[in-house]
């Protein structure tokens, strides 16, 4: 991949298709993760890859969490994890 969201919104070198059609792949990208029982937890512009024809992934795996069996709890998930400016409210 070439470069990352996080650059390309800095330089401002998306149009608004551009800017549908990754969104749209990274919603799937979510649909599938959520689907699996997994959670990102560090989401941000910067961990979205793009590719010159706008082709986009979701990296940086490592805060990543697997909710789907009866022995993974909400006590596993930390609150201090995600980048300060890119936190839910």
């Amino acid at each position: 991949m070439e470069t990352d969201l996080y650059h390309l919104l800095y330089e401002s070198k998306l149009q608004q298709i551009h800017i549908k059609y990754i969104m749209y792949q990274v919603m799937l990208g979510i649909y599938y993760l959520h689907k699996n029982h997994l959670i990102h937890r560090d989401l941000k512009p910067s961990n979205i890859l793009v590719n010159s024809d706008c082709s986009s992934k979701i990296c940086d795996f490592g805060l990543v969490r697997f909710l789907g069996s009866e022995i993974a709890s909400f006590n596993t998930l930390t609150e201090g994890v995600a980048t300060r400016w890119y936190r839910a409210p």
